[in-house]
């Protein structure tokens, strides 16, 4: 991408925006503006744009007029990846940031590999000692406390691959932890 061109009016409170952005040189450019003036509706009209929708101005009720190409075409849908800072988590498309094929081939193997070794370890978990997918997530990740990043994940799964569970294990995991025996454990007198 050489050419980033858009033309804003009427989305989410922004009247008109026209610009070129010129990426022959550089790699990125910077939009600054005072909070409360338009950085949101910045945000919400390539969200929209990317969900195939179409942008609108919330106080007249006006549709949006909108035209964003790349390189003298108009963009895609699919191309474009938006990260809004009240969420916690990116979506799946992070790989799109990532620049150089190689390395994007690299991080998408590599979070497939640590999906579905987690699934299987969830799934076996599961199938042992009972209880949900989501109340078994929380226990993990507060028993690890520690910061996760790729290679620790895959460490720990690993090791965890061909776990074999002594036959004293003979419980459910609802059975030992759900509200009930939570408020038993946490009577001082227990």
């Amino acid at each position: 991408m050489k050419e980033l061109y858009i033309k804003f009016q009427n989305c989410y409170g922004i009247n008109l925006l026209e610009h070129y952005f010129d990426f022959s040189k550089k790699n990125a450019s910077l939009i600054y503006a005072p909070n409360g003036t338009m950085k949101t509706s910045f945000t919400k009209t390539f969200k929209q744009v990317s969900l195939e929708k179409k942008p609108l101005d919330q106080l007249t009720g006006k549709n949006g007029i909108f035209d964003i190409k790349v390189d003298g075409n108009n963009i895609l849908s699919k191309d474009i990846l938006v990260i809004t800072s009240y969420e916690d988590k990116i979506t799946e498309n992070i790989s799109k940031l990532l620049v150089k094929d190689d390395l994007k081939k690299e991080y998408e193997e590599l979070m497939e590999e640590i999906n579905l070794t987690y699934s299987n370890f969830i799934k076996k978990l599961i199938s042992k000692f009972g209880g949900s997918k989501l109340s078994l997530e929380k226990e993990f990740f507060n028993f690890w406390k520690v910061q996760l990043n790729a290679t620790k994940i895959l460490e720990i799964f690993d090791s965890y691959k061909e776990i074999n569970f002594p036959s004293e294990f003979d419980f459910k995991y609802s059975e030992l932890f759900n509200q009930k025996t939570l408020t038993i454990l946490k009577n001082t007198n227990f």
